[in-house]
């Protein structure tokens, strides 16, 4: 996936200490390892910092059907629920390490960033 486009994606969250919304410019990508992927972003409004951390899968076009109805669409979405929001929250809130440590693909594929 481009980096731009991805930069473009994580623009439109909001900072979490004052609600503005970031630019592009104020995002960076710092890394990715297959679906996973991570930005800086700093809040030009409150100079907050961030992390974020994104899975970000791409179907492959001869993989795409497009005639589902609602009832068959709703059986391969799991959208992400508050109890999942808060799960990653009481996760990270506290980690003070290596974020390699978070993954459990890490240990057997190497490196997690990739440039």
């Amino acid at each position: 996936m481009d980096q731009e486009i991805m930069k473009a994606i994580v623009s439109g969250l909001r900072c979490k200490s004052c609600g503005k919304g970031f630019q592009v410019e104020e995002v960076a990508v710092l890394g990715h390892r297959d679906s996973l992927w991570y930005f800086g972003v700093n809040c030009s409004a409150c100079r907050n910092h961030e992390v974020v951390a994104a899975v970000v899968e791409v179907p492959d076009e001869a993989g795409l059907c497009d005639d589902l109805n609602e009832s068959e669409r709703s059986r391969f979405v799991d959208p992400i629920s508050f109890d999942d929001v808060l799960d990653a929250h009481l996760v990270l809130k506290d980690f003070d390490g290596d974020f390699r440590d978070l993954s459990p693909k890490a240990e057997s594929q190497g490196a997690l960033f990739t440039p």
